[in-house]
């Protein structure tokens, strides 16, 4: 099981601990929490549906999907919707979305992660070989 545990929350970003089985792989990015605005805060906590997504910017990927957290597939559903993973570097890269890096780092004076693109496709590919279907954001820290 693939779980999410956030660990930092920060103006530059929140950051998480992606866990299989309670083993670290991965390292979280997402914008900062603004109050579950769509595309300018952090996804909620909580628990969620991965359901594949080929959009026309992000292909073979996944998003969240928890209409009890408000966080929808479509734009034509009231609240958050689009929250996709992919790979970004830095929260501002994010609009309301997730990306992973393998390292956590500093680009530019920001808060980061590192080699985003092959530890987000890496993720993904653990997602699909383990067949799973759903993912638990929660908070380290209270």
């Amino acid at each position: 099981m693939i779980s999410i545990e956030r660990f930092c929350a920060s103006p530059m970003g929140v950051f998480g601990e992606v866990m299989e089985n309670g083993h670290h792989i991965a390292y979280s990015i997402e914008q900062p929490w603004n109050d579950n605005i769509p595309f300018h805060s952090c996804i909620p906590a909580g628990q969620y549906s991965l359901v594949n997504h080929d959009g026309t910017k992000y292909k073979n990927t996944f998003v969240f999907f928890a209409p009890e957290l408000d966080v929808h597939l479509s734009k034509h559903d009231t609240g958050r919707y689009a929250c996709v993973m992919h790979p970004a570097n830095r929260a501002q890269e994010l609009s309301g979305c997730m990306a992973f890096g393998a390292s956590l780092s500093c680009l530019n004076g920001e808060w980061a992660v590192s080699r985003s693109r092959d530890t987000t496709y890496n993720v993904i590919e653990k997602l699909r070989k383990t067949k799973q279907h759903g993912i638990i954001i929660s908070w380290r820290i209270p």
